[in-house]
């Protein structure tokens, strides 16, 4: 069994990525986010028997909704014996979100693995967004739709979109997405397609770092009988 870490020192901390490092020989047959070290600020393998996640190494449950969203385990997971799945009833969106204890920071990386479960050919739909939440506010997105596949957006001036992936896959796949101020770059990779985006802001973008996905923001052209739902599995986040 193996474990996924994403080292956060220089030159090493993008991928803490939980499937790279062995585990010792008298370890847990899975290690779940309360055992990564170092501690990212947030880290979600919906693994154990409470639906939750950590955020600075510290459990927060995950707040069901009561109508409109289903959100639950799936045993469809990419890593055992648990992944999250996300199924709109009606169109209504959910979303995890949380935002780092430091005030500042000038660079934010996911990393995670995801299945779109269904995907409607109407909606279009945001899957997870990160973000520099200072005076001049920089996000980057990862949306998901049908007519054009995945793309990474851009909310930071200029506003900009592109197709990283042509085609939306229907089994798991492990995405990156980072936002890295001193450049200002954003880059998103799916599998092995990546693409980089430069954005130029209007002065410095760095602030309070913050992170949510989910099934955010869900548009549709016409009114669609069948609402879009999608998987999350090993979700880490390191800002620095």
């Amino acid at each position: 069994m193996w474990w996924w870490l994403l080292l956060g020192l220089a030159g090493c901390d993008r991928f803490l990525r939980l499937d790279t490092v062995p585990t010792p020989p008298d370890a847990p047959e899975h290690v779940v986010c309360s055992q990564l070290v170092p501690t990212p600020f947030f880290c979600a393998d919906f693994d154990e028997a409470t639906l939750q996640y950590y955020t600075d190494g510290h459990p927060a449950a995950v707040i069901v909704p009561a109508s409109g969203v289903a959100v639950t385990t799936t045993d469809t997971e990419l890593s055992p014996p648990n992944a999250l799945l996300v199924d709109s009833k009606d169109g209504s969106m959910f979303m995890i979100e949380d935002a780092p204890t430091m005030p500042t920071a000038t660079y934010i990386h996911a990393s995670f693995a995801m299945k779109v479960v269904r995907t409607p050919p109407n909606y279009r739909w945001e899957a997870l967004r990160i973000s520099f939440n200072g005076a001049n506010q920089c996000d980057a997105t990862f949306q998901v739709d049908p007519g054009s596949g995945l793309r990474l957006r851009t909310d930071c001036d200029p506003r900009t979109e592109v197709v990283v992936f042509p085609a939306i896959p229907t089994d798991w796949q492990h995405v990156d997405l980072e936002l890295d101020a001193t450049g200002p770059t954003a880059t998103m990779t799916v599998g092995s397609d990546s693409q980089t985006q430069s954005p130029v802001p209007l002065g410095p973008v760095e602030g309070p770092p913050e992170f949510r996905f989910g099934l955010l923001y869900a548009r549709s052209t016409t009114t669609d009988p069948i609402p879009p739902a999608i998987a999350y599995d090993d979700v880490i986040v390191t800002t620095r």
